[in-house]
């Protein structure tokens, strides 16, 4: 076995683990969620984001967000988005921004009217905080992703790095989903979403990330599977995450990730012509 089969091999089981322990032991979501932000930090400081290191780790948090909302692993509700915004802002402490991302800056500015009018026009018996805080989030970690991306050069190998990143946690996931509904002929009465099948979360959540977990080891079948070992261990990742989103029958994200692939493929045929 080469020595980079090794080392995929190893991470694949490593997340294999990872969710087994999700679900046999109520303290692992906690500290895994822990592990996450400060390893993240850790990782960006040590490497002072020479090599766009930032993306990796704020990947890696955006996989993981399902797995640790269904299994109570985030401090609080909107722990992802605030961890990718902080992954974010360590990156541009040392590698700045573009001088000409003004229209980002303009887009977080136009946001505080609508924060200073929710908080004069809500219900005082409605917490502010949160409800502020659960709309506000999205826009904001767009805003600040955008800012740090804006013509900042990539190159594909950082890409796939990013989108194996992402797909790590969601192998995690597919096991936790695996454990928690061994036996799925006694849960199946119907072709409705079913959160059964889906770990006890929302269905349209779960199969959205495994429809993207679909796509990138789709993609390491096609373009990245160096030897037999990862073609295979690529495909049957694959088939497996398929299934498991099929079976939330939740059609909105397998028809995302099947439209991934298919752009994926047509994309890879013009390529090679």
């Amino acid at each position: 076995m080469l020595n980079q089969d090794k080392k995929y091999l190893f991470l694949i089981l490593l997340h294999v683990v990872i969710g087994a322990l999700l679900y046999n032991n109520e303290f692992i979501p906690k500290i895994y969620g822990y592990s996450i932000i400060f390893g993240g930090i850790l990782y960006i400081i040590n490497s002072k984001n020479k090599n766009n290191e930032v993306l990796y780790a704020t990947a890696y948090m955006v996989g993981s967000e399902i797995v640790l909302r269904m299994t109570d692993g985030n401090p609080v509700y909107e722990f992802s988005k605030f961890g990718v915004m902080i992954f974010i802002l360590v990156g541009i402490y040392y590698q700045g921004i573009s001088k000409n991302a003004v229209p980002y800056w303009i887009f977080l500015i136009l946001l505080i009217p609508g924060v200073l009018l929710t908080s004069m026009e809500l219900n005082y018996a409605i917490s502010l905080r949160k409800e502020i805080s659960f709309n506000i989030t999205g826009p904001v970690c767009l805003g600040v992703c955008a800012l740090y991306t804006y013509q900042r050069r990539i190159t594909m190998d950082q890409v796939n790095n990013v989108l194996l990143c992402i797909g790590l946690p969601i192998v995690s996931c597919v096991i936790y989903l695996t454990i928690f509904t061994p036996n799925i002929k006694d849960i199946i009465t119907g072709t409705e979403s079913n959160a059964l099948a889906s770990g006890g979360f929302g269905p349209n959540q779960v199969s959205t990330m495994l429809g993207f977990g679909m796509f990138v080891f789709a993609s390491r079948l096609m373009l990245l599977s160096e030897s037999i070992f990862q073609f295979s261990l690529n495909l049957i990742l694959t088939m497996f995450i398929t299934y498991r989103g099929f079976i939330t029958f939740s059609r909105g994200g397998m028809i995302t990730g099947f439209s991934m692939i298919l752009i994926l493929v047509l994309v890879s045929f013009f390529i090679h012509r």
